[in-house]
């Protein structure tokens, strides 16, 4: 009884996790860029049940009628003396015990959210993965990754130099005059070169030049273009920095961008934002990942990727295992009350 409230109670935990994860989800169905999480849950290892003082035939690891099974080091043989002299029983097998079960880890889901188009001029949109139709030969073909996009940013507050991911593509002007996203982190942005090549290291990109305040225009392919108003003919070009993560690690030999981290490797890092450790792939600034791969809508942004019909079966059945778990808490517990307080009363 005290295992098994044991075990009830550590599915109420487990079923309060998930609901938590649910409707961490369903608040954040109108978070742009945002990705579902998925709350993966793990038995314990199963314990076997032995009796110590009781030498008749039992249940053993193999099954019924296995007979004794060895005694715990110390404890004797059943023939010769314990560890205090006397004679040691031989333990006898009676079965296997569920032990319950716990969140192992919360994983994000990465399939694309749905494109929603605006018209709004500041707005892009991360369409699916890379077009493997521009990728090289060596980044392609069967059983390669998928090669998945995100923006560069730096996130609010953090000091230079600090990079985090985001497929949030509704952008702003901050009251420092810096391009941003919804959530106020800065985009950061490559310079174009005479080429139309992406050069140098990704920056975050202001509209303010002194006293003088560009006007931005975003063109077809995610172009970002700063225009001075005093002298239209004049403008500078940048392109958003996009790093490439794969979906899946493949085995040594036969990854074919083994430096390429796996999106499995991004945390979240609150809302719609994810960080990882070591430094990311940069679509442009690699030769595997042109930037003719980078499909980039204007007008357009990227909704949360989380399935309502689904959040709700989820919540449903979260609910129905939490409410499972309690009433055989509740019936252990009654058990164990009467155990208590009638059996034996005269």
């Amino acid at each position: 009884m005290i295992r098994g409230i044991e075990a009830s109670a550590s599915g109420l935990l487990a079923g309060r996790r998930r609901t938590e994860v649910v409707a961490d989800n369903l608040a954040n169905l109108e978070t742009a860029g945002y990705r579902a999480d998925q709350a993966i849950s793990r038995a314990f290892p199963e314990l076997f049940l032995a009796r110590l003082r009781d030498p008749g035939p039992g249940v053993g690891p193999a099954g019924v009628g296995a007979g004794p099974i060895p005694a715990p080091a110390g404890a004797g043989t059943g023939v010769g003396p314990g560890p205090t002299g006397a004679q040691a029983p031989t333990p006898v097998g009676i079965g296997s015990t569920y032990a319950g079960v716990y969140i192992h880890e919360i994983v994000p889901r990465f399939e694309s959210g749905p494109i929603v188009a605006t018209g709004r001029p500041l707005d892009l949109a991360l369409v699916a993965d890379l077009d493997p139709t521009a990728l090289p030969e060596g980044v392609r073909g069967p059983g390669a990754p998928r090669w998945i996009p995100f923006f560069a940013v730096q996130p609010a507050g953090s000091p230079a130099g600090t990079v985090a991911y985001t497929r949030d593509g509704r952008l702003t002007i901050d009251p420092e005059g810096y391009l941003a996203t919804s959530a106020g982190d800065r985009l950061l942005v490559v310079d174009e070169g005479p080429d139309g090549l992406p050069i140098g290291a990704p920056h975050p990109l202001s509209v303010r030049f002194g006293a003088a305040v560009y006007d931005v225009r975003v063109e077809e392919g995610g172009r970002i273009r700063l225009v001075d108003p005093a002298a239209p003919a004049f403008s500078l070009a940048y392109r958003p920095a996009v790093a490439v993560f794969a979906d899946r690690r493949l085995p040594a030999g036969n990854d074919p961008a083994p430096d390429v981290p796996a999106v499995t490797g991004l945390v979240k890092d609150g809302g719609n934002r994810f960080r990882m450790g070591g430094a990311p792939v940069w679509a442009g600034l690699d030769g595997r990942f042109p930037l003719g791969a980078v499909r980039i809508e204007r007008g357009a942004f990227e909704a949360a990727n989380v399935d309502l019909a689904r959040a709700m079966t989820e919540a449903m059945a979260a609910y129905r295992y939490f409410e499972a778990n309690q009433r055989a808490l509740l019936a252990a517990d009654g058990t164990l009350n009467r155990l208590i307080n009638e059996v034996g009363k005269v």
